[in-house]
């Protein structure tokens, strides 16, 4: 009878595998999320480098500056509206520049706010936690339904104000991380050379 009800031992937990490592054994049996991981970290790294570099490529001789002119979303060209090709593999936008450049730009931005999000979050949240288990009692209850009243809010608002709070932060530290040396052009450019075109 005690057989009988027993699991088998192929679906009984090892009992030496902590939670940790039995995640990790069924993450590692899961081959689409490995191939979906590998394929974030090599994303990663792609938005990372690509700014570099630019960067070596602008200081490498004339053919390297070329490269990184061509490909710095924020020189204007003449190649306007150009089809995704092998020079442009996502086309160019209505100055010329290049699509998959400007994405990989932007992408910085996208990674810096979450990070910026997450690390905001996990701090305040072990603190808050802490100061309300250390209290206990009626602090404890009172704080923890606080939290429950921010967990009913739409988390759009939060991200909303997190961006505007720090918008102008994360644009400088990408600024001088991108392009040390050199100034950022001005925002009208590409509205003077819109309506000079549109005059002419």
């Amino acid at each position: 009878m005690t057989d009988a009800q027993s699991p088998p031992a192929n679906l009984a937990a090892p009992g030496h595998l902590s939670p940790n490592q039995r995640a990790w054994r069924r993450f590692k049996n899961n081959r689409p999320a490995v191939l979906s991981a590998w394929f974030l970290i090599g994303l990663l790294l792609l938005v990372v480098a690509w700014p570099v570099t630019l960067e070596i490529a602008g200081h490498s001789g004339p053919n390297g500056k070329a490269f990184a002119n061509k490909y710095d979303p924020r020189t204007l060209n003449d190649i306007a509206f150009q089809p995704p090709s092998g020079k442009h593999w996502f086309g160019t936008d209505d100055h010329g520049r290049d699509l998959l450049s400007r994405i990989l730009y932007g992408a910085q931005i996208s990674l810096s706010v979450g990070a910026v999000g997450a690390l905001v979050s996990l701090v305040i949240g072990v603190l808050w936690g802490a100061v309300s288990g250390y209290l206990g009692g009626r602090w404890d209850e009172a704080m923890m339904r606080f939290v429950d009243i921010l967990y009913s809010l739409p988390s759009i608002i939060f991200v909303i104000v997190l961006i505007t709070t720090l918008e102008g932060h994360i644009k400088n530290v990408m600024t001088i991380s991108i392009r040390p040396n050199s100034p950022k052009p001005p925002d009208c450019s590409c509205c003077s050379s819109g309506w000079e075109r549109f005059r002419g």
